[in-house]
């Protein structure tokens, strides 16, 4: 699902066929993933089982500056997967220049115009008098969606669910076993996007399974942290091994009331 506004999902299952015991994979690769979608994703009652990735993923993705052309227009190169031919920056877009490979933000633009070049490069065309945009920069389209993930099973999913939206993020109710739930952001090899900045998981029960913040890029000093505000509250954890929570470039997390198991408080 790419480019789409107001997507919903209910009592969508991608799981293992009842009839036949012996299969251990429902299906290869993601049951549900999307770029540059805006509105609301709302994921309900679905049960998701036996994937070799991910259950939920949608996100933007990253694009790389070659070089400023002139005052209002940038040559790009597109390393994201399933972007190639893509339409994705779209007229009256919000845009950040990121210096490097890192979360500091140079400068944010509105997308006048971009034209799709034959060797998966583009030219940007913004309103605005481009300040700085160096090669090596990555540009950011800051269209994204709200999320909301509710009484879903998922297990035994390599990848999980995957958090990526800057907008509000909830996922509640769910179950899941042998999974994740994971808050990334890849500057190096997939280029997708980006940090979470208002993001709840509550009443979950989430067996064997982690909860981790495991970005890459590069911190500075003006820019040490990814994501943003991530609540987890009231989940019950059933664990064994592994810590169930680990959080890196993280700024503003709060962990309360969440229990074992057997209802003991994990502090």
């Amino acid at each position: 699902a790419n480019l789409c506004h107001n997507l919903t999902f209910r009592r969508f299952d991608v799981s293992l066929d009842s009839e036949n015991g012996e299969r251990a994979v429902s299906i290869n690769a993601d049951a549900l993933h999307g770029f540059h979608c805006t509105g609301k994703i709302t994921v309900e009652d679905c049960c998701f089982e036996g994937l070799l990735d991910d259950a939920f993923n949608f996100h933007g993705n990253y694009i790389a500056c070659l070089e400023k052309l002139d005052a209002h227009k940038i040559l790009l190169h597109n390393d994201g997967a399933g972007l190639r031919d893509m339409e994705f920056f779209l007229p009256g877009d919000r845009v950040s220049v990121l210096a490097g490979h890192t979360s500091e933000v140079r400068n944010a633009y509105t997308v006048r115009t971009s034209e799709l070049l034959g060797n998966n490069d583009l030219i940007l065309e913004v309103e605005e008098d481009i300040l700085e945009a160096l090669p090596g920069d990555l540009i950011e389209n800051l269209r994204m969606p709200e999320i909301l993930i509710r009484g879903c099973s998922v297990r035994k999913a390599r990848g999980g669910i995957r958090l990526s939206s800057g907008k509000k993020t909830l996922m509640e109710q769910c179950r899941l076993e042998h999974s994740y739930i994971l808050f990334t952001g890849d500057t190096n090899y997939w280029f997708e996007n980006t940090g979470a900045r208002d993001a709840v998981i509550r009443r979950n029960e989430l067996i064997h399974t982690r909860i981790a913040a495991i970005p890459e890029f590069q911190p500075t000093e003006n820019a040490p942290y990814y994501h943003k505000n991530i609540r987890i509250e009231e989940n019950i954890f059933r664990q064994s091994g592994k810590y169930p929570v680990e959080m890196n470039y993280v700024e503003g997390f709060t962990f309360l009331h969440n229990t074992d198991g057997n209802g003991h408080a994990i502090l």
